[in-house]
């Protein structure tokens, strides 16, 4: 089944449009290329999809091991990023007794973090903070998983992250705070009250080119960008001199 994940990016190469199956394969050296898979659904695909008794039998045990449970597919994500994506609690935390680094970051230097915190997985944040990774890691854009859990107005990850150390003073590209977009997604006077009457109308986040997460890029059988909500129409930011793409 030729299932291409798809871009929002706008700069992808025809990566694009190859194979899932050689997308996500893995070379037993070098983490990249050939590889086996197991049932015909590969590890990432497994990760992806939740299935743990195939993730397990993707990884083997012991003597029998096939996979490299750290390996990454075309865009440098690992299984367990793909699963921390999907909030498949249960197959990170196996992979992570397995060996599986939760520290890495993809190819557009997003973190585990950054896509638990991004879906709104509160159980596999708090796993992965309590696993010690890097709360204020940025991708490639300056994006913290703070920020993001703010843009996406997940509350309750946004608290636990402050709590437990996060820059409240991260800036968008567009010029705006995280909590900015917390306060325009209804919390903001939670992460910081001194300064509830101090606000102005938060610019749209222009995540300048920010890739599809592992999770958009694993299963959907189309390229079309989803829709923004009503609630995230923000102003227009000044368009980046880098990048024309506005991504949410």
């Amino acid at each position: 089944t030729n299932t291409a994940r798809p871009s929002t990016a706008g700069n992808r190469t025809a990566a694009d449009s190859l194979d899932v199956n050689m997308l996500w394969s893995m070379d037993k050296d070098t983490g990249k290329g050939k590889g086996k898979n197991c049932d015909g659904m590969n590890l990432f695909e497994a990760a992806a999809k939740g299935d743990i008794e195939k993730v397990k039998k993707c990884v083997g045990e012991g003597a029998s091991r096939k996979t490299d449970v750290n390996a990454r597919d075309a865009w440098g994500s690992s299984a367990l990023m793909i699963a921390c994506s999907y909030g498949h609690y249960e197959i990170v935390q196996y992979l992570s007794s397995e060996g599986a680094r939760m520290d890495v970051k993809d190819s557009d230097l997003n973190t585990s973090l950054m896509l638990a915190a991004e879906g709104g997985h509160y159980q596999t944040v708090v796993y992965l903070v309590e696993g010690n990774v890097e709360i204020d890691a940025k991708d490639k854009n300056g994006n913290t998983a703070f920020l993001l859990s703010c843009v996406k107005g997940h509350e309750k990850i946004a608290i636990y992250l402050k709590e437990n150390g996060a820059d409240l003073k991260v800036v968008g590209i567009g010029g705006s705070t995280a909590l900015d977009y917390a306060y325009a997604k209804g919390f903001g006077h939670k992460l910081d009250p001194e300064t509830e009457k101090r606000r102005r109308s938060p610019q749209k986040l222009e995540l300048k080119s920010r890739p599809s997460t592992a999770k958009k890029r694993a299963l959907a059988p189309s390229s079309t960008p989803t829709k923004s909500s009503p609630n995230d129409a923000m102003i227009k930011p000044k368009p980046s001199p880098s990048s024309p793409h506005n991504i949410m």
